[in-house]
């Protein structure tokens, strides 16, 4: 529940304001909920890798390493998203994407 409620004020809530800034005030209920959507989607997606990742170390008989091997996994992917996120936060758009 940490982690959650610091992902939602040290992530969340800069890049739901970074993307709302860039849209005109009519359009910004339709992407708070294209971005809510997307959202849900992707942590029910990562949700169901993590449990995989631990599950199949358990079922081997050691959830020790599927514990690590999660932490090991979410770490990658936080480190892998850094430079997209200080893109946003400089105003900057990312390699790849348009800017408007």
């Amino acid at each position: 529940m940490t982690g959650r409620a610091a992902a939602t004020g040290l992530v969340t809530t800069p890049l739901l304001q970074a993307i709302s800034r860039r849209v005109a005030a009519s359009e910004v209920a339709d992407v708070n909920t294209a971005f809510t959507i997307t959202q849900r989607v992707t942590a029910s997606l990562g949700i169901a890798a993590l449990g995989t990742i631990f599950s199949e170390a358990a079922l081997r008989g050691d959830p020790a390493l599927g514990l690590r091997r999660a932490a090991f996994a979410m770490s990658v992917l936080a480190l892998a998203c850094l430079p997209l996120a200080w893109a946003v936060r400089s105003g900057e758009a990312p390699v790849g994407v348009a800017s408007s």
